[in-house]
């Protein structure tokens, strides 16, 4: 008698692992030209994240609640509009933050504002910024990108 109640809770498991659906798939690992930007902050209670990621022309939204590093997207990519939308954070990127890498400019995550986040592939490492959320507190040559960040993400689903 165990023998076919084990065999049943088998296929039951067996059933459910193949129902699995594709939104629970997440990339970990990048590849190619990868751009990742948002908001993260780690004195809140909920979903302290707003990072997305632009890959091979789409564009992902984060899947965690928290974050760490490196960030985990969802595999579905959101919207073509939503991805042009985002485009201008590439497109604007600072030449200028290539020079220091693995940085923060301004004051970023005082004053439990938060931070802006920003990280690009160079020469096959993801390398990152953490910017100041409130503007006047980055350097005169951020200061339109800091803008220009937040802007997009007030455009982006949360």
């Amino acid at each position: 008698m165990k023998m076919p109640c084990f065999l049943f809770i088998l296929l039951i498991l067996s059933s459910l692992q193949a129902c699995k659906s594709k939104e629970n798939s997440f990339i970990s690992t990048f590849q190619d030209d990868v751009f990742i930007f948002g908001y993260f902050n780690d004195f809140c209670g909920g979903n302290c994240t707003q990072i997305f990621l632009i890959q091979n022309g789409k564009l992902y939204p984060d899947a965690m609640d928290r974050f760490k590093s490196p960030p985990v997207f969802s595999a579905i990519p959101l919207s073509d509009e939503l991805y042009s939308k985002a485009l201008p954070a590439i497109e604007q990127f600072p030449q200028s933050l290539l020079t220091e890498v693995n940085t923060g400019f301004g004051c970023p995550g005082c004053v439990d504002q938060g931070i802006l986040y920003v990280a690009k592939e160079i020469d096959g490492k993801l390398v990152y910024w953490h910017l100041d959320p409130q503007t006047t507190a980055l350097p005169s040559a951020l200061q339109a990108y800091g803008q220009l960040l937040s802007d997009i993400l007030s455009q982006m689903p949360e």
